[in-house]
């Protein structure tokens, strides 16, 4: 009798967890987490693709400003033609984007019958979200290229000077964990006319590289 009820005394042990339950759980909660990460991640992409896909920033050459025109032209038998000018650019360049962009040291040049005549360097800079900045720089016309081309002088003459400017702006958009690499370039045909001193019949057209 005593020894029955030590027995019923003794506490009750806990049944030890099924080693297969457990192994099922974690098996479960790494199934969710990994799951979770992959569609946080397609979610990204899917918005990196559509909604927040990188576009293409646009240039705008405003207006082009004659500077310190100087300018000789001699008739025959001399045939002889000079000038000596400084263009004011004045630019804006649009980001449609969803996140800045940020664009290293850029250039403008000035070509004179595919001859380069002028460069002007543009600082780089940082331009916020759907903003729009302005950039104003001058070049200068290296009068010794115009003389070396056979052109020059019957263009004198005829009193409207044809240059072409290019402008180049290479930057980076970062959009939620994507980065783009964006080139865009502008090209504008200005005819110079020597006796008012102003730039007339100005067209221009841009070119992208994503």
């Amino acid at each position: 009798m005593d020894s029955m009820s030590v027995k019923e005394d003794e506490p009750t042990r806990p049944l030890a967890p099924n080693p297969k339950k457990r192994n099922s759980l974690l098996v479960m909660w790494l199934l969710v987490f990994f799951g979770t990460l992959l569609f946080v991640f397609l979610l990204l992409m899917i918005l990196g693709l559509t909604i927040f896909k990188g576009k293409e920033p646009t240039i705008t050459v405003d207006s082009v400003t004659v500077k310190n025109l100087q300018y000789s032209l001699e008739p025959p038998p001399k045939i002889k033609a000079y000038l000596n000018a400084t263009l004011l650019l004045d630019m804006s360049v649009y980001n449609p984007n969803k996140a800045s962009f940020k664009y290293g040291n850029s250039s403008a040049n000035i070509d004179y019958n595919g001859e380069l005549v002028g460069e002007a360097m543009i600082p780089a800079g940082d331009i916020p979200s759907d903003g729009t900045v302005e950039i104003i720089t001058t070049v200068t016309i290296m009068a010794d290229r115009l003389l070396s081309d056979s052109n020059f002088y019957s263009d004198m003459v005829y009193g409207s000077i044809p240059f072409s400017v290019y402008t180049r702006i290479s930057g980076k958009v970062k959009i939620l964990i994507f980065k783009k690499h964006i080139d865009t370039h502008t090209s504008c045909y200005i005819a110079l006319n020597i006796r008012t001193g102003n730039v007339t019949d100005t067209q221009c057209s841009s070119k992208v590289n994503l």
